[in-house]
């Protein structure tokens, strides 16, 4: 997912990847969280009020609604 200022505040899913990102302390697989920011190469996410740090691999898009 490419990351553009007009994504702050949207809400994404965060899931682990082989090979790749895990999950940080407090933060569970798969729960949705606020897209904060990207700052050097990650992207930084909300989760009940705590601010973590994520690889990109590891954010997903939700899917867009078909009306």
């Amino acid at each position: 997912m490419k990351y553009v200022p007009a994504m702050k505040g949207k809400m994404v899913q965060v899931r682990s990847v082989i090979g790749g990102c895990n999950m940080p302390a407090g933060l569970p697989d798969g729960a949705h969280v606020k897209l904060i920011d990207f700052r050097d190469g990650m992207f930084e996410v909300e989760f009940e009020g705590i601010i973590h740090r994520m690889e990109p691999p590891c954010i997903r898009e939700f899917p867009s609604a078909t009306l």
